[in-house]
């Protein structure tokens, strides 16, 4: 889920083994996309920038081993763009309505060449948050019922 559903793409595209993926949101460039926001955010004087910005700059330098001036450049390196093409295992690619990557995950879709299907939370299904956050047991009833109908 999350940055996993980045990674296990990234991992289908130099792995045939899998029997199918799920990319919890779909995603095909995800650290381009926070590398664009915390370049905004940053522009922000330290002063006035609400510190949960801080907070996150601080978790992906420490997650990414790197520092305030090396981090944009280390998120940058999380792209699938150039290997999507790559992916061959049936992909199951979930998006939300209220997702907080919006259009990202139907974009990812869009570029995949493998067999795949797309399924969007909407309000209705109570699970339109990003990683059906709030509505897990929706979601999971959509994903194991998807699973159960596909393999």
């Amino acid at each position: 889920m999350s940055f996993g559903g980045f990674l296990v793409a990234r991992g289908a595209a130099f792995d045939n083994r899998l029997k199918f993926i799920i990319s919890d949101p779909g995603n095909m460039n995800w650290g381009g996309m926070i590398a664009k926001r915390l370049e905004k955010a940053l522009k922000i004087p330290a002063m006035i920038r609400p510190n949960m910005i801080d907070f996150v700059l601080k978790d992906y330098e420490w997650k990414h081993g790197a520092n305030n001036k090396t981090i944009i450049n280390e998120l940058k390196k999380f792209d699938n763009t150039k290997i999507v093409q790559n992916i061959k295992t049936k992909t199951l690619v979930l998006d939300g309505s209220a997702e907080v990557t919006h259009g990202a995950a139907k974009k990812f879709y869009d570029a995949l060449t493998c067999p795949k299907d797309y399924l969007l939370f909407d309000e209705n299904s109570t699970a339109q948050q990003h990683t059906q956050m709030g509505g897990y047991a929706t979601g999971t009833e959509y994903i194991m019922n998807w699973i159960e109908d596909n393999f």
